[in-house]
């Protein structure tokens, strides 16, 4: 096989993928989701299991030891998928501790918006609202949306 058609293959293999992104939050972690050094993420059956969970219901609790990756798979990961697939959705994020934890991953929500192009690849509009007044801080996001509404996107 000649380098054209193998860069043809590859395109519609990242095609393929893209597209299944879109619809399954445990394929959009194995793409767009990165870790520090932007190393992409090995899902282990645990997550595949959580992102089943809350896809099948809308009431999940999550037990599991420190440094399993709740935060990052639901808080994080989850919360971006759910907004590239509803640019209406409203999500507020609750944490025992003030400004810690919660203003931490609407930092990195906020970042991978700005410069994953992973993220970018699979949600192309997910970005920033239009207008200075557009909330976009470690306390809430509006990410653009095809209508005006005062309620942000996310907010702890």
């Amino acid at each position: 096989m000649n380098q054209p058609d193998l860069d043809t293959l590859a395109r519609a293999a990242l095609r393929r993928r893209v597209l299944l992104a879109r619809a399954d939050p445990s394929e959009f972690v194995r793409i767009a989701g990165r870790r520090e050094g932007g190393h992409p993420v090995r899902m282990g059956p645990i997550h595949l299991e959580w992102q089943r969970k809350l896809t099948d219901h809308d009431r999940v609790v999550l037990f599991a030891p420190v440094g399993h990756g709740k935060s990052n798979q639901v808080t994080r990961w989850r919360l971006e998928w759910e907004m590239g697939r509803n640019p209406a959705i409203r999500i507020g994020v609750v944490s025992v501790t003030r400004g810690g934890v919660a203003a931490k991953f609407m930092s990195a929500i906020r970042a991978d918006i700005e410069d994953n192009k992973w993220l970018k690849l699979v949600f192309p509009h997910l970005k920033r609202g239009r207008g200075s007044q557009r909330m976009w801080s470690d306390s809430g996001l509006m990410i653009d949306r095809p209508w005006p509404t005062p309620d942000p996107t996310v907010q702890t």
